[in-house]
């Protein structure tokens, strides 16, 4: 949903029939890079709180604020790399 307002459409079952499957998977792809929509301003929003919190001495990490599970993997600079290359039309 958040695609197709982004794009400017309005029905989503067009939007989709409209598109191939790799240009879903570029979608998603480059999504988990450079998120859409309402998540940038929020994640944004929750580190400045953190920072605040560091500042008087209190140890309040990001995710603690937008009151998610401690994180247990990251992605590797590598997969980021493959990530990006792949929505950009390289196969790396």
């Amino acid at each position: 949903m958040r695609l197709a307002v982004v794009c400017g459409q309005y029905d989503v079952d067009a939007m989709l029939d409209g598109m191939t499957s790799q240009q879903f998977d570029e979608w998603v792809a480059y999504y988990k890079l450079e998120p859409f929509g309402y998540e940038p301003v929020r994640d944004t929003v929750a580190n400045a709180g953190a920072a605040v919190c560091h500042a008087f001495g209190e140890k309040v990490l990001t995710w603690m604020i937008l009151g998610k599970d401690e994180p247990t993997t990251e992605v590797a600079p590598n997969q980021a790399a493959a990530m990006f290359g792949r929505s950009h039309g390289h196969n790396r």
